[in-house]
């Protein structure tokens, strides 16, 4: 009876301490795996918004301590041209794995501020006019009379010009690049980008304006492709001062929530 409890006890204290070392042992191995952090289809940034409201475009989930999007922060915001910046946001585990993510997205102060400018620049031009000989103007255009002259078209030079394919305009920093095949694309319920170049080459801290290599925006719906143009977006990671090759994504929509399929541009920066 006393040696059938004497096993027992060590039995007891057996399965105590392997459960004891078991413990100790998962409490010491490293977790070494930072969070994962994904952003928003299209990022919107603006230095009068607060960093909060930028943040709720991302998520951070880690593998063992879940959702960290509440430990995330942004680490950098850098101006790659006019119309683009560059965020970096970063997350944290606890255990103090740190994770990071870039994305370009679209400066919207600057888009405000250059509306503003044109918007400013044309009331001041209306009120530089002098009112009397504008409506002097406008009188004696009323009053002309007579058949318009038509002015004969010169077919031999607009065939020409027409039949001439336009070359690109040289950009800033741009060694070479590679043309877009836009052949076959045609206009369709989703917008449609066609693209001036596919590869590019470009000199490391070059100031480049990215948006400049769409050549324009195809629809069959009413809105022009001056307005599809100012709803092109994108997302990628781009270090411009860096040599290496890099891949930015071409993003639009119209109106109507539609989206574009997503478009390449392949970078590659050289010293």
């Amino acid at each position: 009876m006393k040696k059938g409890k004497v096993i027992i006890q060590i039995l007891i204290w057996v399965v105590v301490v392997a459960l004891a070392v078991v413990i100790f042992l998962g409490s010491k191995i490293k977790d070494s795996t930072g969070p994962v952090i994904t952003a928003a289809a299209e990022v919107i940034y603006s230095a009068s918004v607060d960093d909060e409201t930028i943040l709720s475009q991302f998520s951070a989930v880690d593998e063992k301590d879940g959702d960290v999007s509440d430990f995330m922060m942004i680490e950098n915001v850098v101006s790659i041209d006019d119309e683009t910046v560059n965020i970096t946001v970063a997350a944290k585990d606890s255990s103090n794995n740190v994770s990071k993510y870039s994305v370009i997205c679209t400066n919207y102060d600057a888009a405000a501020e250059e509306a503003e400018e044109s918007l400013a620049a044309d009331a001041e031009e209306l009120s530089e006019a002098d009112p009397e000989e504008t409506a002097k103007a406008d009188a004696e255009k009323e009053t002309v009379e007579g058949p318009e002259t038509e002015v004969p078209e010169n077919t031999d030079e607009s065939e020409t010009e027409t039949e001439a394919e336009a070359e690109p305009e040289p950009i800033d920093g741009e060694l070479s690049y590679t043309k877009a095949d836009n052949s076959g694309a045609v206009a369709a319920e989703n917008p449609v980008i066609l693209m001036k170049a596919a590869d590019v080459v470009v000199k490391a801290g070059s100031s480049i304006n990215w948006k400049a290599y769409v050549d324009t925006v195809l629809s069959v719906n009413e809105q022009t492709s001056e307005e599809l143009m100012a709803n092109v977006y994108i997302t990628g990671y781009l270090d411009s001062d860096t040599p290496g090759n890099y891949q930015l994504e071409y993003h639009a929509y119209d109106n109507g929530h539609r989206d574009a399929e997503v478009v390449l541009l392949n970078i590659e920066v050289v010293e």
